[in-house]
């Protein structure tokens, strides 16, 4: 670290390494980390798993023959993409409208998983 980057970092002082990994590149890391977790909390995590169901490799099972299978998934992606947006930034409200409609979701995921699972049983020789 050059002289004048020892002594002065971003509004703190820093004399030492030590004094730089307290007052730098610590407190960088902890809010990196408080970031990345409100980033990919709860909802996201759901958003990002559930977004998996529409992988046409996960059709290939047997267990994607039951007729719940993809139902939870499709629900939470049904909620969250089914309902208007709304957002305040610095006093100021933005509004989306749905990008889908949440009863004709259901429709067609019934529609698109049975035609996935024909057509990879033919590819797989089954009936």
């Amino acid at each position: 670290m050059s002289r004048s980057a020892r002594s002065f970092v971003d509004g703190a002082s820093v004399g030492s390494l030590t004094d730089y990994r307290d007052k730098v590149a610590l407190p960088y890391v902890d809010a990196l980390l408080h970031n990345i977790g409100n980033r990919f909390s709860g909802e996201a995590v759901d958003l990002l798993v559930s977004s998996s169901v529409f992988n046409p490799a996960s059709l290939l099972s047997e267990e994607a023959a039951s007729p719940d299978y993809g139902k939870r998934e499709v629900e939470v992606l049904a909620q969250f993409y089914g309902n208007e947006a709304i957002v305040v930034h610095n006093g100021v409200t933005f509004s989306s409208p749905p990008l889908i409609d949440k009863d004709e979701i259901a429709i067609e995921w019934r529609l698109f998983k049975r035609a996935l699972i024909q057509e990879s049983r033919l590819i797989r020789g089954k009936k």
